[in-house]
């Protein structure tokens, strides 16, 4: 495994914000440009070059990753695209749209989450090693629908956001 907190192993990461999962429940999400300004809230002081993308907001619903990887690379040619993904998705990777052409043109990043099943059944997948943060979006959206306290799992002004727009309540 990589340790990724060692190495620096992208130049940037950019977090695509998708209007529409072809893997989640379009209800359970905010808006997406509700979800596009939280993340830039959640980023202006992160010191690492790390920048929300809002590409996949002009391409057809729903969002499959090889058309957002395509759109990307017709955008930025000179640019060499990996996808960042959480360990718990790995076993969803079968279903996704023409994974083996996506697995051809670009290499694929996993960090650990807990309880996750990190087998890997695909070559160009590397796993990388980095401290655990058990957060996940899924947890914070059932947390605010019960009125449970978000204080550690956002910062101040996404928490501020998302209760002065009343979002995933």
């Amino acid at each position: 495994a990589i340790r990724s907190y060692e190495t620096k192993i992208f130049d940037e990461i950019w977090l695509v914000i998708s209007p529409a999962n072809p893997h989640k429940e379009i209800k359970t999400l905010a808006d997406e440009k509700h979800r596009l300004y939280m993340a830039q809230l959640a980023l202006q002081n992160i010191d690492y070059p790390i920048y929300p993308c809002d590409i996949e907001f002009s391409l057809p619903k729903p969002s499959y990753t090889i058309h957002t990887l395509s759109a990307l690379q017709q955008k930025f040619p000179n640019n060499k695209f990996s996808i960042l993904l959480g360990a718990d998705n790995m076993e969803r990777l079968h279903e996704w749209k023409n994974i083996e052409e996506i697995l051809y043109h670009h290499s694929i990043y996993i960090y650990n989450r807990s309880n996750a099943k990190t087998e890997n059944l695909y070559a160009n997948i590397k796993m990388l090693e980095m401290p655990l943060v058990d957060i996940s979006s899924t947890e914070i959206r059932s947390r605010i629908k019960e009125n449970l306290p978000i204080d550690y799992f956002v910062c101040d002004t996404v928490k501020e956001y998302i209760h002065k727009y009343h979002l995933y309540s």
